[in-house]
């Protein structure tokens, strides 16, 4: 189903940017703003839409560029961009880079120069020791914590356990990630 925000006006070309400032045509179906709705003059009907006076022409040009847009590839995100050392499409090694489009990452992502493709170097081995040490070192002291917390007679210790349970949790999903990036390298 087509979205109004974001189409292309058939009058006067422009985005349209909410529901509220425009409409799918009744006549020609090509979205337009309300405020270029301009039904044309009995003399000029020949070529032209009737409800709004957009040129057929330019309504037929619309859809076949919306067709053209939505047989594309998708844009890349962080969970559709393929993880490799090569270009997972073609196999070839040379590359440039681009920002990645991840909130963490070490390297890069690289666009390869024979096929356009991108896709996302995986994390190197150093960083995945350093997630594991890290994991381990913070489960540590929240699991020291935590029996601290609950011999404590103190009325802060529950507030002390929910603090190193949540150091746990970091501490977990740190090992876990440094585990999952040495043992499936180019996964994770």
């Amino acid at each position: 189903m087509r979205q109004l925000p974001g189409s292309i006006c058939v009058l006067c070309n422009q985005p349209i940017e909410s529901v509220v400032e425009g409409r799918f045509c009744e006549g020609c179906q090509g979205a337009v703003h309300v405020a270029c709705i301009d039904p044309p003059m009995d003399q000029e009907l020949a070529g032209r839409c009737s409800v709004c006076g957009a040129a057929q022409e330019d309504d037929d040009e619309v859809r076949r560029e919306e067709q053209r847009n939505k047989n594309q590839r998708p844009e890349l995100t962080a969970a559709n961009c393929p993880v490799s050392k090569v270009c997972p499409q073609c196999g070839h090694t040379e590359f440039k880079t681009r920002r990645p489009k991840k909130a963490m990452t070490f390297l890069y992502d690289r666009v390869c120069l024979s096929c356009g493709t991108r896709y996302s170097p995986p994390t190197p081995t150093w960083a995945a020791f350093v997630f594991i040490i890290a994991g381990l070192i913070l489960c540590g002291i929240s699991l020291l914590g935590l029996v601290g917390s609950m011999l404590s007679p103190n009325a802060g210790a529950v507030l002390g356990l929910v603090c190193y349970g949540l150091l746990g949790v970091f501490g977990a999903l740190g090992l876990a990630q440094g585990i999952r990036s040495l043992s499936t390298p180019g996964k994770s």
